[in-house]
């Protein structure tokens, strides 16, 4: 297997708690239909939507969505609303699939606000990068997770409103002297949402990230 760099990050109580409540069959049962078809709506594959729940970031319980942080496990009970989601252990303390930015073949780091916006994007781009998302907008990045991501490339998609300009100053601040990063090409005219952009509206941004 690959390689991991696992940095000093606080181990808690509660991590350890949630990988032994969820041990077994409920971890991996199987996607429900309507958030797959949720999910295609959005543009987002089941091919996406099986890696979450293979490398552990997302499972499902009663065909509800269950989102795995390192600090707490957030739940989704409606999915035509973002303001469903609660907290069912822990809180919003760390980053959404974290893990993967501490492998070897990880060459560079995006971030989103929001995990079906982390997994439209990481459908759109190489797996070299990672795409991780924000528990929210107001989230404080800390000193351990910005160590860990070190000079690689980090892109910052954050929303186009007043919540996604401060978060990507906010992260901007806390990655200062260990890497420059680069914020989502907003344009005037564009949607506040980055969701809103569709998928082809989301590659369209992503290519002219690239020139």
């Amino acid at each position: 297997g690959s390689k991991e760099y696992i940095p000093h990050l606080p181990q808690t109580r509660l991590t350890i708690d949630i990988q032994k409540d969820h041990a077994g069959h409920d971890i991996t049962e199987d996607p429900s239909e309507p958030y797959l078809e949720w999910a295609m709506k959005k543009g987002i594959s089941s091919r996406i939507v099986n890696r979450m729940v293979q490398e552990g970031s997302l499972y499902f319980l009663g065909g509800i969505p269950h989102y795995r942080y390192r600090t707490g496990v957030k739940v989704r009970y409606d999915m035509t609303s973002s303001s469903s989601s609660r907290w069912q252990e822990g809180g919003p303390h760390s980053i959404w699939r974290f893990k993967r930015v501490l492998s070897w073949d990880v060459e560079a780091v995006w971030m989103t606000e929001g995990e079906s916006d982390c997994m439209l994007t990481q459908e759109l781009v190489s797996d070299k990068i990672a795409v991780v998302a924000l528990p929210n907008a107001t989230y404080e990045m800390s000193s351990a997770e910005a160590r860990a991501i070190g000079g690689r490339p980090v892109v910052t998609m954050f929303d186009n409103d007043k919540a996604g300009i401060a978060a990507t100053e906010r992260i901007h601040k806390a990655l200062k002297g260990i890497t420059e990063p680069v914020a989502m090409p907003w344009v005037a005219g564009d949607p506040k949402d980055l969701c809103l952009l569709g998928r082809a509206g989301l590659l369209e941004k992503i290519r002219a990230l690239g020139k």
